[in-house]
């Protein structure tokens, strides 16, 4: 909340979204890097995956907290798209492009994401954590760990993301919206005799 970095207009409706949440610390264990030979360092690696109406539709390849969409030429964003089978995202072939679900890599050492099937439990983990928010449109922050294509992990979200989508911003502005104008969609399904937003909850568990 209250992002001094982005205009007055989208810090005032960003600051909407958390003025009745009452201001915690959350401490986050580390999380494991993966080696980048062609810079001789290594990286964190983390998805941040666009949810809407329940459904992980695309994804921004970050490294080290790098958004490489933000500060470079559109040739090196790193955009992955939801496939139509799960687990089919693979590496970017020039001489067979419909083959791939995702912008060429910035370094081919970052295959790893798709040889080792990491995008299943990326879009699964990020459908959870949108279903559990009951939130129609949440980018979800996941990261990976090499070796361990289950073993994905939330960093963050965002109800305002940031994010650049490059062409996609069109589209998900559009699926995000149209329901909302014309009323195709439906509220949760009633427990207990009623619904209760995720953001009602606070008072109702404790960490322990």
């Amino acid at each position: 909340a209250d992002d001094v970095e982005r205009n007055d207009e989208w810090r005032q409706n960003g600051n909407m979204l958390t003025a009745n949440l009452t201001p915690g610390v959350l401490l986050q264990a580390g999380v494991a890097s993966a080696p980048i030979p062609e810079k001789e360092t290594s990286g964190v690696f983390e998805m941040k995956v666009e949810v809407l109406w329940g459904r992980a539709y695309i994804a921004s390849l970050v490294v080290n907290n790098h958004c490489w969409s933000c500060v470079v030429e559109a040739s090196r964003n790193m955009f992955v798209l939801r496939g139509t089978d799960e687990g089919s995202e693979s590496h970017y072939l020039a001489r067979q492009p419909t083959r791939a679900y995702h912008t060429a890599l910035e370094f081919s050492s970052f295959g790893w994401v798709f040889d080792e099937g990491h995008m299943p439990c990326v879009w699964e983990l990020a459908e959870r954590l949108a279903a559990a928010a009951g939130a129609e449109q949440i980018r979800v922050d996941v990261f990976l760990v090499k070796g361990r294509p289950k073993g994905c992990l939330v960093n963050e979200i965002s109800l305002s993301s940031g994010q650049p989508l490059g062409p996609h911003e069109e589209f998900v502005a559009r699926l995000w919206v149209e329901p909302l104008l014309l009323g195709g969609y439906q509220k949760p399904v009633e427990v207990n005799g009623g619904y209760r937003p995720v953001y009602a909850m606070a008072g109702q568990y404790r960490i322990r």
